[in-house]
């Protein structure tokens, strides 16, 4: 299973190379401004048919702003995270030469929210991926041999019985 937290610091870190990323708490004083924290706050597991099941993930991206202009960098981030933060991206590790180089779209963002506490915007969303359990898809339940005796409607039957 993919370290969803980790792949939306990647999708962050693509996006804004200069802004650090956070995952853990720091001490008093220990984020660099600007910078962003990121939190997974709810995980919803709905089983689905057979061994599948949809989990939908909710974040909070809290952002820290310089302070020589919060206000304005508060509205700006939130402008840009608005218009450009619209897919969860899955780093591509082996590029084929007809492939773009482009991170694959693991999910797409849905139910953005922006609000703005005490100097701090708190970016908030959702996104949610299909999952199935690959241990129950265990390679005995697809070897065995498979009977078949079937032929052509009023015509030869070209399959031997057995």
């Amino acid at each position: 299973m993919e370290d969803v937290t980790a792949l939306v610091v990647q999708t962050i870190q693509r996006q804004l190379p200069d802004v650090p990323v956070y995952t853990e708490k720091m001490d008093e004083g220990g984020f660099a401004e600007p910078s962003f924290f990121v939190t997974r706050s709810n995980l919803q597991v709905s089983p689905q048919l057979g061994q599948t099941s949809l989990h939908t993930y909710r974040f909070n991206v809290y952002y820290f702003p310089n302070q020589e202009r919060p206000n304005q960098e508060l509205d700006d981030m939130t402008a840009w995270l608005a218009a450009n933060f619209k897919t969860i991206d899955m780093p591509k590790t082996d590029v084929l030469p007809w492939e773009s180089k482009r991170p694959q779209a693991y999910a797409r963002v849905a139910d953005q929210d922006f609000s703005v506490t005490d100097g701090v915007l708190d970016f908030t969303f959702r996104f949610s991926v299909r999952a199935t359990n690959i241990e129950s898809l265990t390679a005995d339940k697809m070897s065995g041999s498979l009977n078949y005796k079937g032929g052509i409607k009023n015509g030869e039957n070209n399959v031997d019985d057995q």
